[in-house]
This record gives structure tokens, sequence and C-alpha cells, in this order.
């Protein structure tokens, strides 16, 4: 596929030596040297030592600045770390010394995509794949940008034709999973998961979605065994505690209490995950019932934590209501007023907390026509993620899109939406937050 770039989103991909570095080739024994350096990090690396491996990818550029794969093998080893922003200064240097490599492309791809650069992502896996067609990470990276921009149909698609490459690409069978999971396709979501559990049986992730997948289906029994699964693998994960405990119903001497309390106790603990096993502390203290003054605390301060990660500007968010009564002007909606009278178009229904919205939705969902999608936050999503791939956001893009890229945030959103419809014409979409787009 041709990638699409919007004017300035990437940054040029050097042809040329870095400035002050000689290419010259590397004698046998310094080769062989560089050689053993590289397998040294990568195996620092394997064994989850990152800032070992860190260090000695340092090394290795210090010592040969010429090596494109030391340069590459660093932009990895940051990542690892979490360091984004300095793995895609290496992933660019490694372009620098080798614009033709595809293994750089993919890593810079990935800094990219982890920084929110989608656009820049998708030009760089793009590119590694027109280099080497048959690199099934890079299809696979690509299939995750692209559901980050709300083209599931296409992502799909990529992800299928990573796992033709590589059938035992566990991630690509996981990511996959995760598409068909949002086209509403659940039975083939869950052979996804199925078979990257099969592939690699530690991939936690793969686990808790096969969770959520049972829970949506009321198999809670089940659900539970496949959280308590992931929570075998990664015990402090919250998430996985959080989702086990709402599935069941907490007794005395429950193991599973036990193991959100020795969580709870773990060094190191990340506030996303303390947020959860908190809740979860609190969830099976209130079905034991004899200290509900503890499970007030443990919720109060999951809730505390919680807040403390929300921002709310009164002033700010006046001025971004201004601005998006300001971007849809009636002349610019009459002019974007494509194809209104297409009959998938969704109903979507607006207004305060506790309005009697639901009620609306209910009477419409009575229509054989019409099928309740609930609140979703599928219009949102589509317009954060084509934020990523323009110089402004929302609502500043909305009068300076073409006709054709206004069809195609439409068609990504009706994708989605219709994905859910059940068959029926019409599917309603309540998200009360919708009116701010």
């Amino acid at each position: 596929m041709t990638w699409q770039l919007q004017r300035g989103a990437v940054a040029p991909v050097f042809r040329e030596a870095a400035p002050g570095v000689k290419r010259r080739k590397l004698k046998p024994a310094e080769r062989v040297r560089a050689q053993r350096a590289l397998s040294k990090a990568n195996a620092l690396y394997q064994a989850g030592k990152l800032s070992a491996s860190v260090a000695a990818a340092r090394k290795i550029t210090v010592c040969w600045p010429q090596l494109e794969s030391g340069w590459r093998m660093l932009a990895v080893c940051l990542q690892g770390c979490g360091d984004h922003e300095n793995a895609a200064i290496a992933g660019q240097r490694a372009l620098e010394l080798d614009g033709n490599s595809a293994e750089a492309h993919n890593v810079c791809g990935c800094a990219s995509r982890a920084t929110g650069k989608l656009d820049s992502a998708g030009f760089h896996f793009a590119r590694a794949i027109e280099l080497t067609p048959d690199y099934a990470e890079a299809h696979s990276n690509l299939g995750r940008v692209l559901t980050g921009l709300g083209r599931h149909g296409e992502a799909e698609v990529m992800l299928r034709h990573a796992i033709a490459l590589s059938p035992g690409f566990a991630l690509a069978h996981y990511h996959l999973g995760c598409v068909l999971r949002e086209l509403d396709r659940p039975d083939e979501a869950q052979q996804a998961f199925e078979e990257a559990l099969r592939v690699e049986p530690s991939l936690a992730a793969a686990h808790m979605a096969l969770g959520h997948l049972l829970t949506q289906s009321g198999d809670l029994e089940a659900a539970a065994e496949r959280y308590r699964e992931g929570i075998s693998l990664e015990p402090r994960n919250g998430a996985l505690h959080y989702h086990l405990a709402f599935v069941k119903k907490f007794a005395d001497g429950d193991p599973d209490l036990e193991a959100i309390q020795n969580a709870l106790r773990a060094d190191g603990l990340s506030t996303r995950d303390t947020i959860f096993l908190n809740y979860a502390a609190g969830k099976a203290m209130d079905d034991i019932g004899r200290n509900y003054s503890a499970a007030f605390q443990c919720i109060s301060t999951a809730s505390r934590l919680q807040r403390s990660l929300l921002t709310f500007d009164p002033e700010r968010t006046e001025k971004d209501f201004k601005a998006v009564a300001q971007a849809f002007t009636r002349e610019i909606v009459d002019r974007r007023a494509l194809n209104t009278q297409r009959p998938e178009s969704p109903i979507f229904i607006v207004g305060m907390p506790r309005s009697g919205t639901t009620l609306v939705e209910q009477i419409l969902a009575g229509h054989s026509d019409v099928s309740a999608a609930g609140e979703r936050d599928d219009l949102s999503r589509v317009c954060k993620a084509f934020d990523k791939t323009v110089p402004c956001a929302f609502p500043q893009w909305a009068g300076e899109l073409s006709d054709e890229q206004m069809a195609q945030l439409g068609g990504n959103y009706l994708e989605l939406t219709m994905a859910r419809s059940s068959g029926a014409v019409r599917t309603t979409d309540k998200m009360l937050t919708n009116f701010k787009l």
C-alpha cells in the first residue's frame, strides 16, 4: 500500500553519513569485536536487564559510530526503557548511516508510534515493507498504526498479511484479535487470541483479552480463569486483578484477595496498577462484608489517585466549547453535508446526564431497523486519531479538510458503529460527550 503523508509530518530520511562520521569498512578483527558487543547488548535486552543493555549499546555507538546496527540496537534498548524520544534520535542516526535499512525504519516507526506520531510511524513501517516485502513485524506494526487511526478494515488486512508471512507471530495474532473485537466479530477475535496463546502461552495480554470476551458473553467462570492465568504470569498487573474482582463474589479466606494484597505490598508499583488494585481490594472486602471501613478506604485511595491523573480547567473547557461553535458555522455545516441520506447513518442521542437519554434509546431500539449501541467513544477515537496526522487538533482542522478527507473520517466512524449494528439499518450513538465533536 502507499502511505499518504501529510506535509511536514515526517522527518527526512538521510542518505548520507551523519556529520562528522566517516564511512569506513570495519577490519575483520573490529567486525568480530563489534558483533560480540552487539550480541552482548542483545542478550542483556532479552534478559530484561534494560539499563545494562542501554549502557552496552551506547558503548557500541562510541566505539563504532559508523555502525548502523549499533545505533539501531541502542534505539531498541531505549524503547525497552520507555525513553522513546531518545530512541527516535538513535533510530534517525541509524537511518543517516543507512537510509535503506528496513530494520532501522521499523525501529523509527516504533518510536514514532510510542510518542503518538502515527503518520510518521506509518511512513516508516510502509517504507520498511517497501524495502523488505516479507518483513512480518513491519506489517504487524503498520496494522497497529492503522488501528490507532480507526482504519480497522485496513488493519485487519495488514495483520493477516503479517500472519501469512509468519504464522508463529503471537503478537500479530493478538493484535488481529483486538481489531476483530473492535469490528464486533467476537468469535473470530476469540480464535485469534487463542491462537496467540497457542504460540506464546505466556502472553498475559491475550489472557486478559479472552477474559473480556468471555465476560461479555456471560461466561464469568471461564473469564475468571483467564484473568487468573494472566495474574500467574504478571502478579502485579492491577488491571487483571481488577477485572477478576468484578466477575466473581469474594468470600472469607479467598486466595484471590490474598493475591491482591500481596501485589499491593510490592515495591515500585505504578500509579495505574495501584489504582486498579485498590479498587479490586475494595470490591473484595465489600463482598465479604466484615470490614466496610477498610473497603471504603481502598476505594477512596483509588479514587483519589485517579482524580490526581485528571485535569479539569473550567476556563479551558469554556474556551474549547467556543472553539467548536466558531469552527462549525452554518456555512461550514452546509458545505460539509456530503451524503447525509445514507441508509446506514447513525442516530445521535444527545443530552445531559440523567436527562432520559437511555429511555429515548430504548424506545428507538424497539424499531426493527434500529440497534442500540449505547455509549461508545467511536466518534471521539476517530477524531483523536486524525489529530495525530495533521498539524493542528480538533476543531481547528474542521474547516480545512478536503471533501475526500472528510469522507474518510465519516467512513472510519461508520465502520466502527455499523459493525455493532447486528444487521440493523441504523444504530444509535448516545455518548453524551459527542456534542463537543
